[in-house]
């Protein structure tokens, strides 16, 4: 089992069950979530619906016996792949990334 910082965001808790601290992935992800949400509107929609529905998916993560796995799951499949969309400047590519995992993770654990 991992050390977790529990911080109520879904994309943190996995990052952090992953490797027990915040690390290049969640900073690269803020600094260019800002600038992106900064000339899309529809990204700080879909920002603001995340930091208004994180809490509770990652309340509900913490209820199931396999928390660990779920957030290895979300790093795997949501952070890293946004971050190498990222990394070789394809904004469109980590946008839809973001948004189809966070989307996935709010039909799972808000129904």
């Amino acid at each position: 089992m991992y050390l977790r910082l529990a911080t109520g965001q879904i994309l943190q808790d996995s990052v952090c069950t992953a490797f027990c601290d915040k690390g290049i992935e969640l900073e690269t992800l803020r600094l260019h979530r800002d600038r992106l949400a900064q000339v899309q509107p529809a990204l700080r929609s879909k920002l603001d619906e995340y930091y208004r529905l994180a809490p509770i998916i990652v309340s509900r993560i913490d209820s199931t016996d396999n928390s660990d796995a779920v957030y290895s799951e979300v790093f795997d499949q949501m952070v890293e792949p946004t971050n190498a969309a990222l990394r070789i400047g394809d904004d469109e590519e980590a946008v839809r990334i973001y948004s189809e995992g966070f989307d996935r993770l709010k039909s799972v654990y808000l129904k």
